[in-house]
């Protein structure tokens, strides 16, 4: 394909809209990062699996400092980030992320590294859809889609959604190129490269809740027998720029019912477990205490509101129990997904006879 084509993949449950090259030009950009202060700026970012899967260092490359990501060459089939987390553009509000990329030339093309820029838009047919444009050293082209992954089984990979290339044949390692997503609509995902063209995937139905806030920028290496690897991968990233829409969110989730009712009377010693109902979908975590009883194994998340603590041993009778949740002297882990506690929250209820 030469440049400034752009090659849509179409799969069955989905949809693709002709090649447009309006959103970049339209968007307004703010930069976020260009890496001058020669460090990795932990305001901004988070890093995962630093000193892991690669080192994350900010090196002058080009002319430029930029941020670079060295794979240490032990750890294949995983990923390495730089995640957003900046509190003045909270998460939430990034609706398009675009950044210069660049792998070194004398990076190996034998395996599969990626430089990439990736986010979670949101669940499609009840299920994580992940999403990401990148750059393969091992490829002639540049990619934007997404992929269907299983949250309850591992993140397992269920099945690629659309996907569009850019730059195909002429894509080389060494060269310098501008990249972008932009989310901005619940049901379509629109991807990038400054001179090579635009795609926009639009979907049949609105994305689903977020499982999680994850946005941000980095690499992964497959190596395709899961054994490590001693190749090179280097992909060096700069001039971080995000597009958002909203203000932040800083409403701390509240408690929505529980089971038993707060100072509920005469409830049966045998119930098996206390569940708890949220007003909005929370990260997973949890911090509480229930006065006087011990037996309670690992809660479990029916769906991402409501808590079910189960109670291996039966209640005493006529007593007064206290569930304190997020209490002050324990991490707040009830959190919403975009990290805001729960304030602290106690209610109690008496058994009966």
């Amino acid at each position: 394909m030469k440049s400034g084509k752009v090659l849509v993949v179409l799969l069955a449950v989905l949809l693709a809209v002709p090649f447009l090259i309006t959103n970049a030009g339209a968007a307004k950009w703010k930069l976020y990062d260009d890496f001058e202060g020669q460090t990795i700026d932990s305001t901004k970012w988070e890093k995962v699996r630093d000193g892991v899967v690669a080192d994350i260092t900010v090196e002058q490359y080009n002319g430029s400092w930029q941020a670079k990501f060295n794979y240490l060459q032990t750890t294949p089939d995983q990923s390495c980030w730089l995640k957003f987390n900046h509190s003045k553009w909270c998460p939430e509000t990034i609706v398009g992320i675009k950044a210069k990329v660049t792998i070194e030339p004398d990076s190996s093309t034998n395996q599969q590294g990626k430089a990439r820029i990736g986010f979670h838009p949101g669940t499609l047919d009840g299920y994580y859809l992940w999403a990401e444009i990148r750059q393969r050293s091992n490829k002639k082209y540049i990619s934007g889609g997404g992929s269907l992954l299983d949250q309850d089984d591992n993140y397992r990979w269920i099945r690629d959604t659309l996907y569009g290339t850019f730059g195909y044949p002429d894509i080389e390692n060494g060269k310098q190129y501008t990249m972008y997503a932009i989310f901005n609509k619940k049901d379509e995902l629109t991807f990038g490269v400054e001179g090579l063209g635009e795609t926009v995937l639009k979907h049949p139905g609105k994305f689903g809740d977020l499982i999680e806030i994850f946005k941000g920028i980095g690499i992964r290496i497959s190596s395709g027998d899961g054994r490590p690897t001693n190749e090179k991968f280097v992909a060096y990233f700069d001039d971080v720029y995000v597009m958002t829409k909203g203000k932040c969110d800083k409403k701390a989730p509240k408690v929505k019912k529980t089971f038993p009712k707060k100072n509920a009377k005469k409830i049966d010693k045998n119930i098996d477990s206390i569940t708890i109902t949220f007003s909005e979908a929370m990260r997973g975590g949890w911090s509480y205490g229930i006065s006087t009883y011990d037996g309670v194994s690992t809660p479990v998340w029916e769906n991402q509101k409501t808590l079910q603590i189960v109670l291996e041993d039966p209640l005493d009778a006529n007593t007064t129990y206290e569930v304190k949740l997020n209490p002050p002297d324990a991490d707040p882990n009830f959190r919403d997904i975009k990290g805001n506690p729960l304030k602290p929250y106690n209610f109690k209820f008496t058994t009966g006879p």
